[in-house]
């Protein structure tokens, strides 16, 4: 496997230890927001969909 190190490069092993650190831009808390308008609706042949929370009647929200 010369080949993926020559591609890639050597493996970098950090710190396991290290706590992981995940930041969170502007994107993803926009991404966020939009997705909690969403309610995940699965139907009798288990498939799963989208709906939006103003689509769905009053009582399953």
């Amino acid at each position: 496997m010369w080949w993926a190190y020559v591609l890639l490069g050597p493996a970098s092993r950090g710190d396991y230890f290290a706590p992981i650190v995940h930041s969170h831009d502007d994107f993803e808390q926009a991404s966020e927001m939009d997705l909690a308008g969403f309610e995940v609706e699965t139907d009798a042949h288990a498939y799963r969909y989208a709906v939006r929370r103003d689509d769905l009647p009053k009582e399953q929200v």
